[in-house]
C-alpha cells in the first residue's frame, strides 16, 4: 500500500498523519510519532479494518481513515493483477531497493516544515536615526500547525512599530532545518543591543514538559525554555520579551542528549509607544498553563492583532490580562484526561480552557 496522508488534530493542533503499511499492520505517524495502528481483515468478500491502537492526543475521523486505507489496498490489488506476469527476480530486486530506501529514510532526521509555508516578507531595518531598535529572533518549527501564519502576524507588529517610528527593526527568522535549539541560543547570544534597545524572542511550534521543565520541539535536540529565557534576560537591552506559542503537555523524562539548554503609515499609537519605549525589564509569557495543549492560531493573533495592534492597553500587565481572557474564551478542551486526574488528586483546579501564564513583567521607567 502506498502511503496515505490524512489531516488530523494532534496535541491540540492541526497536523498531517501518514498511514503506512508495515509488518505489524497499517500504522499512522504524525512526524515520527506513532499515533495509530489498524488491522485489516480480508478473509471475507469485503475487507474491513479495526483499530488496535490510538494515541490519546490524536483526534481523527475513524471512518475516513478506514475508507482511505481500504481504497489504497484495493488500488494495490488492481496493480498486482496487472503485474502478475512480471519476472520474479525483478520483483525481488525491487523489494530490496525499497527496503534500502526505507532504511535510508528512517535514518534521516525529518525536518518538520510545510512545503508551501508562507512567512511573508522580512521587515527591513529602516535605520531611522534617534530611535531604539527591536532585535527580534523568531523560531518556528512544526508541520501542519500554521506556524507561518504566526510569523506573518509577528511581522505585522514589527512593521507597525517601525512605520510609527517607535522602533527600528532588526529581525532574524529561524525555520525548518535552521530552527535548532543551539541555533536559537547562538542567535540570542550574538545580539548586541544598545542600552535603550528591545530584544524580542518568539517561538511557535510544538512544545512539551519534562517533569515540570518546559521544552520547545526544535529541529534536532529540544530547547529548554528556561535556557532561552535566561539568554534573553542576560542581554543588555532595556526591555526583553520572551513569548512562546506551544503546548505544555507532560511527556516524562527526556534523555540529556535530546535537549539543549498590518497596516502601513498609521499615526503613532501613544500606548504602543509607551509599552515599547518606556518600560524596562522582561515580558515573559507562555501560551498555555502547565499540562495543557496550546491550540494553533489562537494565542499569537490574540496577543498581536487583538491586543497590541487592537485596543492597545498602556501596561504590560493589562496586555497579558486581555490576551489571557481572549485566549481562554477561544480555546476549550486544552487539558488531557490524565492531567485532569493528576491535578484533582493534588487538590488543584483543573482548568480546561487554554490559559496563558505570565512569568515576568517589565516595569515602567
Amino acid at each position: 500500500m502506498e502511503d496515505v496522508e490524512i489531516k488530523v488534530t494532534f496535541k491540540g493542533k492541526k497536523a498531517k498523519m501518514v498511514l503506512r503499511e508495515e509488518d505489524d499492520g497499517i500504522n499512522g505517524y504524525v512526524a515520527k510519532t506513532k499515533v495509530l495502528t489498524l488491522e485489516v481483515d480480508d478473509s471475507e468478500d469485503e475487507a474491513t479494518t479495526s483499530e488496535t491502537f490510538r494515541h490519546e492526543d490524536l483526534e481523527v475521523d475513524a471512518d475516513e481513515v478506514s475508507e482511505q486505507v481500504l481504497e489504497a489496498l484495493e488500488d494495490d490489488d488492481d496493480d498486482d493483477d496487472e503485474d502478475e506476469d512480471e519476472d520474479e527476480d525483478e520483483d525481488e530486486d525491487d523489494e530490496d531497493e525499497d527496503e534500502d530506501e526505507d532504511d535510508e529514510e528512517e535514518g534521516d532526521d525529518k525536518v518538520e516544515e510545510d512545503a508551501n509555508a508562507d512567512y511573508g516578507e522580512a521587515v527591513e531595518n529602516a535605520e531611522i536615526k534617534g530611535i531604539p531598535t527591536i532585535h527580534a529572533v523568531m523560531v518556528v518549527y512544526g508541520e501542519g500547525i500554521d506556524v507561518d501564519s504566526d510569523v506573518r502576524t509577528m511581522r505585522t507588529l514589527l512593521r507597525a512599530l517601525q512605520d510609527q517610528k517607535i522602533l527600528n527593526v532588526n529581525e532574524l527568522l529561524l525555520h525548518g532545518a535552521e530552527a535548532t535549539g543551539q541555533g536559537a541560543l547562538d542567535a540570542v547570544a550574538a545580539l548586541e543591543p544598545a542600552a535603550d534597545d528591545v530584544v524580542y524572542f518568539a517561538y511557535s511550534g510544538h512544545g512539551c514538559m519534562e517533569e515540570g521543565d518546559r521544552l520547545f520541539n526544535t529541529c534536532g535536540p529540544m530547547l529548554r525554555r528556561k535556557a532561552i529565557a535566561d539568554a534573553v534576560n542576560a542581554t543588555s537591552a532595556r526591555l526583553k520579551l520572551v513569548v512562546s506559542d506551544c503546548c505544555a503537555v507532560e511527556i516524562g523524562r527526556v534523555a540529556p542528549e535530546e535537549k539543549v539548554g498590518a497596516g502601513h503609515g498609521n499615526a503613532p499609537s501613544p500606548k504602543l509607544r509607551k509599552l515599547f519605549r518606556d518600560y524596562t525589564g522582561v515580558f515573559d509569557v507562555c501560551s498555555s498553563d502547565s499540562f495543557q495543549y496550546s491550540f494553533g492560531g489562537v494565542f499569537t493573533p490574540a496577543l498581536i492583532d487583538k491586543v497590541l495592534l487592537g485596543s492597545t492597553p498602556d501596561t504590560w500587565e493589562a496586555v497579558f490580562e486581555k490576551t489571557q481572557k481572549i485566549t481562554m474564551a477561544s480555546a476549550e478542551g486544552a487539558l488531557p484526561a490524565d492531567a485532569k486526574k493528576k491535578l484533582k488528586r493534588e487538590g488543584k483546579v483543573a482548568e480546561d480552557h487554554q490559559k496563558p501564564v505570565a512569568i515576568a513583567f517589565p516595569k515602567l521607567g
